[in-house]
């Protein structure tokens, strides 16, 4: 593993570019009206959001409509914010 400090570095680099691009959105909640995977893929396509999706939460448990709606979807990802890596954010547009 790579020392602290780089790690840090990484992530600071990845999120700068991403909100560079305007690839980076930042919600105040991640609860939705419907565990229907419809509503996600609904939701990608009308804000424009890419294939991918990483949606980071400030919890380990992630609300119930969200989890439910993205479970079968492979180009979404659920993670925790303390498990954000790069890799992560760059597999995910």
């Amino acid at each position: 593993m790579l020392p602290l400090p780089i790690r840090v570095y990484g992530l600071t680099s990845a999120l700068s570019c991403k909100f560079a691009q305007d690839d980076l959105v930042i919600v105040n909640s991640l609860e939705i009206p419907t565990d229907e995977q419809k509503f996600i893929e609904e939701l990608m396509e009308h804000r424009r959001w890419g294939i991918s999706v990483l949606f980071i939460n400030e919890t380990d448990v992630m609300p119930r409509n969200i989890t439910l709606a993205t479970d079968k979807m492979e180009s979404v990802a659920l993670m925790p914010y303390y498990g954000l890596n790069v890799y992560s954010m760059l597999k995910y547009d």
